[in-house]
């Protein structure tokens, strides 16, 4: 198995966070796949992408397995309409997601609410050109006002907080992240509305370790839709 860091952030809610080195044994993960997912895992051209997609994927479905009691290689997934992977009833209202970048991967399970992981190794040149596209009017204000190692950092914080709100609410590319501000980081329960239209589903971020040469994110959104006042 690969080097696994595993965060419980309640009893019901954990991401687990790993990083793939040559030297790991990925056997029990391996064993643990689809046909599909190993016939998938074979195509990739460099071993570093095939090692990171069978610890990713072998390390959710042991964490799946852990909870559901269910032997790994049994758990079915299915899509929902938007493509997010769910598990197959009678298990659906346990939530996953996963992530990987480089030799790193995060695996978040939620028996509550919908979660989204997301990790994103930082690029020395960050693309800043694409910061108006995916930021808040009130988030590029306060990026601008930024430089150097500050500003390097906001960038990265901002779009993997809004990946994981996407991931977690499995939309898709549908939603207008302008309307969405992450600015100020919480674990607070915050309304999301206007990226939404007419209904808001609270969401709150959980407290993850920070890595050197990665921003990471994990989100839990609401199941429930209100309508907005």
């Amino acid at each position: 198995m690969p080097e696994l860091s595993v965060h419980h952030l309640s009893t019901t809610k954990v991401v687990i966070v790993g990083r793939v080195t040559p030297d790991d044994d990925l056997s029990l993960c391996l064993a643990a796949l689809s046909d599909g997912e190993r016939a998938r895992a074979a195509d990739f051209r460099t071993r570093m992408l095939h090692d990171v997609y069978v610890a990713t994927h072998g390390t959710l479905r042991h964490a799946l397995s852990d909870v559901l009691g269910i032997p790994p290689a049994e758990i079915r997934f299915e899509t929902n309409e938007w493509g997010k992977p769910l598990l197959c009833e009678p298990f659906k209202a346990l939530n996953f997601n996963i992530s990987h970048s480089h030799d790193h991967f995060a695996v978040g399970l939620s028996d509550e609410e919908p979660i989204g992981v997301d990790l994103e190794r930082k690029s020395a040149e960050a693309p800043y050109e694409i910061a108006p596209h995916f930021m808040s009017s009130n988030e590029v204000r306060a990026f601008s006002s930024l430089s150097g190692e500050s500003k390097h950092y906001l960038f990265y914080d901002l779009w993997v907080r809004k990946e994981a709100i996407v991931k977690a609410l499995g939309m898709g590319l549908s939603l207008d992240l302008r309307q969405i501000d992450v600015l100020e980081w919480s674990t607070m329960t915050t309304p999301l509305g206007a990226a939404l239209g007419h209904c808001r589903r609270p969401y709150r971020f959980l407290d993850i370790p920070r890595f050197p040469e990665f921003a990471a994110a994990a989100v839990l959104v609401s199941a429930e839709a209100s309508a907005s006042p």
